[in-house]
């Protein structure tokens, strides 16, 4: 963050500075004495500037002033504006807040740090997709996710895309990272609240599912320890054990029933995993089901 002060008041100059370096770490300040003329010389520095305090009477308004509350209301920049200085004419457009005292803005700034900070990080975050003509969507998101780009779905989330937000085809964000075979994404996803056990709408798969229909057994271990429900069924009316079996996926059926994978729940035909493995003769992964088989369970 960088803050210019412009001020009249050595004092309230001070008070303002102190409370920004305590409450606003690593942030740089300008101070700007209006009292003592042209400002010509921070004009430079004003595409930097991220948020502006001013103690100023009505008089110290000047030519120079209006052009950097011009500049920073065209960035959308805040400004805190203390006392009758002649701008309570534009506090209305939103970019200016008024105070009546320095008191009342010196509490503001400590009882609001950490949301300013949060809408400064989320101004940064647009300005940076904004100025790469990235838009903020769920299908750049999860472009991005597939891609392993951590460093861009961070901007997305932080300028305000969920992590459960969906693509265009209904595919939540960790499906997306569990069928691009990215362990990194998923943990990401998971850090950030994303839904373990969400279904996608094309064939209802949670992303355990992907994970196991993939026979990637890194994924599948991670989300089932992390406690994704092992037991949904797809719109084919297969189980996550069903498609580990009918794929020979014989270490992610050990996984599976470790974890409460039910290796009798019957598929849309009727036939369970442990049919399945009978029927087809794949004998190390019915040795696996055996301990979990019911024998008065489904075929």
């Amino acid at each position: 963050m960088k803050w210019l002060i412009l001020t009249t008041s050595v004092q309230s100059a001070k008070t303002a500075q102190e409370i920004i370096n305590a409450k606003f770490p690593k942030s740089a300040i300008i101070n700007a004495d209006l009292t003592s003329g042209g400002l010509e010389n921070i004009y430079a520095a004003l595409p930097q500037i991220t948020h502006c305090v001013i103690f100023a009477d009505a008089e110290a308004r000047s030519g120079d002033v209006n052009f950097i509350l011009g500049f920073l209301s065209g960035k959308k920049m805040p400004v805190y504006s203390v006392g009758k200085n002649g701008l309570e004419a534009i506090v209305t457009h939103g970019f200016i807040k008024d105070f009546p005292s320095d008191t009342a803005l010196y509490d503001f700034l400590n009882a609001n740090a950490a949301k300013i900070i949060r809408e400064h990080l989320v101004h940064q975050a647009k300005q940076y997709l904004i100025d790469r003509g990235i838009p903020l969507t769920a299908d750049n998101f999860a472009e991005a996710i597939e891609k392993g780009d951590r460093d861009l779905c961070t901007y997305f989330y932080v300028a305000g895309l969920n992590v459960n937000s969906r693509d265009s085809l209904g595919t939540p964000m960790l499906n997306i990272a569990a069928r691009a075979d990215n362990l990194d994404m998923v943990v990401w996803l998971l850090e950030r609240g994303a839904d373990i056990n969400a279904a996608s709408e094309d064939r209802g798969y949670t992303a355990v599912m992907d994970a196991v229909w993939r026979g990637n057994k890194q994924i599948t271990a991670y989300l089932t320890e992390k406690g994704a429900d092992v037991n949904t069924v797809n719109k084919e009316g297969q189980t996550n054990i069903v498609l580990a079996v009918g794929a020979d996926r014989i270490e992610i059926c050990k996984m599976l029933v470790e974890h409460g994978a039910d290796p009798d729940v019957p598929d849309s035909m009727g036939m369970s995993a442990y049919g399945y493995a009978q029927l087809f003769k794949k004998d190390e992964i019915t040795a696996i089901l055996q301990k979990y088989h019911k024998e008065d369970g489904a075929v």
